[in-house]
C-alpha cells in the first residue's frame, strides 16, 4: 500500500502532484489528487425590486465557478438571519416580509462543495412599503379671493406624508355649499399635485374639501378642509357732500341782561329804566364769559355822544369804573337832563338803555324794571306814588 501524507491546504480545481515512497522493491510512484471547495468570489451588484408591503425582487451578478446560491435577509434590528438556498437564477423573490419595515439583504456563491463564508458580503438594504392610510395634506389654503369671485384657486402641501414615507396615490378636491357638494366640483388629481382650481356658482358660504387616498386602505382621517366666504361685490361707497367750510363762531363780547329778573336781552334792545331827580342811579353792562377783555374797555355813549374820560370828568354826576365781569355808569345826582338813551359798547357790540324821570309817560316792555340798580329810596318813591 501507499500512504500519503498533506500538510497543506488545497483550492479547488488545483491539481496537486504527490510523491509516494513505499519499502517495496524501492518503487516510487505519482499519484494526481483534485480537492474541490466553495467558490471563494463573492457576489456583487446586488439590488432590490418591486418593493411591495410584504414582498422584494432580489437581483445579482453571477459568480464564475457557482452552480447555487443561498439569499438571506432579516430586519434591522435581528441578528439571525433567514436564508433561502439552492437558488440556480440570479433573480430571487422574497415573500412573506412585514410591512413598512427595513431589511438588509445578501447572496452567498455556491457549488457541491457548498457555499462561500459569511465574511465580507456584499448587502443591500429596502424598506417594505406602508400601506396606513395618507394623512391629510398640510397647510391648505384659499388663495387670492376676491369679492364676487367667479373663480377661487386651493392649495396646499405633502410635507407631512412625505417625511413619514406614507403612500399617496391620488388627491380628490371638491366644494360644499350649506353641506352639499357643489355640482362637478369634485376633481381627482395625481398624488404630487398641490393645487386645484374652482368655478363657483356665485356668493356664498364655501367649505374646500382636499383628501389624500392609496389604494391599500381609506380612512376619514385623510380629509383636509378649509372654509371661505365669497361675498356680493360691495357698491362703490357714496361720496360725502362736500361741505362748505366751517365758519368760526364770532367771540360774544357783552351779555345784556337783567341779573335780578334772570331776563336776557338782545343785544341792542333797549332797556327801560326810571330815575328820581336828585337820586343816584346805577347801569351795568356785564362782561361776557367768551370775552378775553375787562369792563374797563366798554365804551359808553349818552344820547349816541360818545362820553370819554375827558367829558366825564368835566360832566358833573357821571362816573364810569370797570372789571373783569362789567362796567358801570353812575349817575351820582339824577335830574331831567339826563334822561335819555344810554350804550354800552364792546368791538360791534352794544347794550342800551332808555332812562325816564319818575312820572313821565313812556312806552316800555311788559317786564319789570331793569336790576341796573336804583336806589332803596327810588324804589320806595316808586312804591309811595302807587299807594
Amino acid at each position: 500500500g501507499i500512504n500519503a501524507e498533506y500538510g497543506k491546504d488545497f483550492r479547488a480545481s488545483d491539481t496537486h502532484s504527490v510523491v509516494c515512497s513505499g519499502s517495496w522493491l524501492g518503487v516510487s510512484s505519482e499519484q494526481v489528487i483534485n480537492v474541490n471547495e466553495p467558490p471563494t468570489t463573492p457576489v456583487s451588484g446586488i439590488a432590490t425590486s418591486a418593493v411591495g408591503f410584504n414582498d422584494a425582487t432580489v437581483t445579482f451578478n453571477a459568480v464564475e465557478d457557482a452552480t447555487k446560491y443561498t439569499v438571506g435577509w432579516k430586519t434591522s434590528t435581528e441578528s439571525d438571519w433567514t436564508e433561502s438556498d439552492e437558488i440556480t437564477d440570479t433573480t430571487y423573490t422574497i415573500t412573506g416580509l412585514l410591512v413598512a419595515t427595513e431589511y438588509h439583504v445578501r447572496v452567498k456563491a455556491g457549488d457541491s462543495a457548498g457555499y462561500h463564508d459569511d465574511v465580507a458580503l456584499e448587502q443591500q438594504t429596502f424598506t417594505t412599503m406602508d400601506n396606513r392610510p395618507p394623512k391629510p395634506v398640510d397647510n391648505i389654503s384659499v388663495g387670492s379671493p376676491e369679492y364676487n369671485a367667479t373663480t377661487i384657486t386651493v392649495t396646499w402641501s405633502m410635507g407631512e406624508n412625505t417625511a413619514e414615507g406614507l403612500i399617496v396615490t391620488s388627491i380628490t378636491a371638491k366644494v360644499e355649499l350649506n353641506n352639499t357638494e357643489v355640482e362637478g366640483s369634485l376633481q381627482t388629481l395625481g398624488s404630487d399635485e398641490t393645487e386645484a382650481t374652482f368655478t363657483l356658482p356665485g356668493p356664498g358660504n364655501y367649505v374646500f374639501v382636499v383628501s389624500t387616498h392609496n389604494e391599500y386602505s381609506a380612512s376619514e382621517d385623510t380629509v383636509a378642509v378649509v372654509a371661505h366666504t365669497v361675498e356680493k361685490t360691495r357698491p362703490p361707497p357714496t361720496p360725502k357732500p362736500t361741505q362748505p367750510p366751517t365758519q368760526p363762531k364770532p367771540t360774544k363780547a357783552l351779555e345784556c341782561r337783567d341779573p335780578n329778573l334772570d331776563i336776557q336781552y338782545e343785544t341792542g334792545e333797549p332797556q327801560y329804566l326810571e330815575g328820581m331827580p336828585g337820586d343816584s342811579v346805577t347801569i351795568e353792562c356785564f362782561i361776557s364769559n367768551e370775552s378775553s377783555v375787562n369792563g374797563t374797555a366798554v365804551e359808553w355813549n349818552f344820547n349816541d355822544d360818545a362820553l370819554n374820560n375827558e367829558q366825564l370828568q368835566n360832566q358833573e354826576g357821571f362816573s364810569v369804573s370797570g372789571d373783569e365781569n362789567k362796567s358801570s355808569l353812575v349817575i351820582s345826582n339824577y335830574a331831567d337832563s339826563h334822561k335819555g338813551k344810554y350804550t354800552c359798547k364792546l368791538n360791534s357790540e352794544s347794550c342800551s338803555f332808555q332812562i325816564t324821570s319818575i312820572g313821565q309817560s313812556v312806552d316800555v316792555r311788559d317786564s319789570a324794571p331793569s336790576s341796573f340798580a336804583l336806589s332803596g329810596f327810588l324804589v320806595l318813591v316808586v312804591l309811595l306814588r302807587l299807594l
